[in-house]
């Protein structure tokens, strides 16, 4: 008998490959669909009403564009009765600094953070009341409960800390920043959906910028142990699910006129350029803040689709766009200040 052809061949295969993505879309759709078919937590209706609210203000006055930062990490509970949970090593520092250059560039900041991580103008505190204690300049009023600290500071400190206290005192004249907190992965995405819902009517002027380091698994609800899981001698297993990857949805429904900005941490360079751009073809995000770990202090790399037929391309891949980000000769400028003055440029031209 005669043997199909190749071609014969191929086009049974095509139809399966067609068939198992089609599969695999239906079945990442059903993952999001059904994480966010269970009771939304208070807090994130909470955090939308304050959302809309501080939009409104906002959008009456001469400040037009929006910001919104999630930083921190994410835990994922191993019970209801939340006892135990699995944590990264994320303590919302990238964020927490962005938000202050953020402010700076005149934006209204939403602030969405782990509780207990790192929040804006932490260098502030730190510098003043680290050396108000130490010093033993500090004066207490028993009688009217008021402590009176004073700091005496560097050239250097001083500089960086009434630069900070002029920010964070204009910032509190103007409410301009609004901190909404989560702890788990569960609560960190429904409070994500919510606050991007809230910020749509602003279209074009809100940005996301996706600082938080978020679980890439957890444990449904049906799967989670009710009560502490008890301690014994024989080995603890646990079955974890992939989190839904919700990115695609903030451009298509969330927040689709916002220019959303998400973060890549790698530790090996080789892959680095090749998860960026991915990224960007997989969940249309506008760019991606790549940087490898032992480097992020210092470095990182804002890779995005060419604007112009003359930027050069990134080397194997055509297309895309790189913008090497390094940390000021001045020791006490971050990496976060040219990254922020860089996405607020990309913003404006954007918009």
């Amino acid at each position: 008998s005669e043997k199909p052809s190749r071609q014969a061949l191929n086009v049974p295969m095509q139809r399966w490959t067609t068939l198992l993505i089609l599969l695999w879309s239906m079945s990442a759709q059903g993952s999001v669909s059904d994480f966010f078919s269970h009771p939304v937590p208070t807090s994130c209706l909470t955090a939308c009403e304050a959302t809309r609210a501080f939009v409104a203000k906002h959008s009456r006055s001469e400040r037009t564009k929006f910001v919104l930062i999630t930083s921190g990490g994410t835990t994922v509970p191993l019970e209801k009765n939340t006892v135990r949970f699995l944590d990264n090593f994320s303590t919302g520092s990238r964020g927490s600094i962005s938000a202050e250059y953020f402010l700076e560039q005149g934006y209204a900041v939403v602030f969405m953070h782990r509780e207990g991580s790192h929040m804006p103008f932490k260098k502030l505190k730190d510098l003043l009341f680290a050396d108000a204690l130490s010093s033993r300049q500090v004066e207490v009023d028993d009688t009217h409960k008021v402590w009176g600290l004073q700091a005496k500071l560097s050239a250097t400190d001083h500089s960086v800390a009434k630069r900070l206290f002029d920010m964070y005192q204009k910032a509190q004249e103007e409410d301009s920043i609004l901190q909404l907190g989560f702890t788990s992965v569960h609560e960190y995405l429904f409070m994500l959906k919510h606050v991007c819902e809230a910020l749509r009517p602003v279209g074009e002027s809100a940005m996301i910028y996706l600082a938080a380091a978020v679980s890439d698994y957890f444990i449904p609800d049906h799967m989670m142990e009710e009560h502490k899981i008890q301690s014994g001698s024989e080995n603890l297993n646990i079955c974890l699910t992939p989190t839904p990857k919700c990115l695609a949805l903030l451009k298509k429904e969330w927040c689709p006129q916002a220019v959303v900005v998400s973060f890549k941490l790698e530790t090996d360079d080789s892959i680095l350029m090749k998860k960026a751009t991915g990224a960007i073809e997989k969940y249309n995000v506008d760019c991606v803040v790549a940087n490898i770990l032992n480097r992020r202090f210092n470095e990182v790399h804002v890779v995005s689709r060419k604007q112009t037929a003359t930027d050069p391309s990134i080397p194997g891949h055509e297309g895309f766009a790189r913008k090497t980000i390094l940390r000021p000769d001045d020791a006490t400028a971050p990496v976060e200040m040219p990254l922020v003055e860089h996405l607020t440029r990309l913003h404006t031209a954007r918009a």
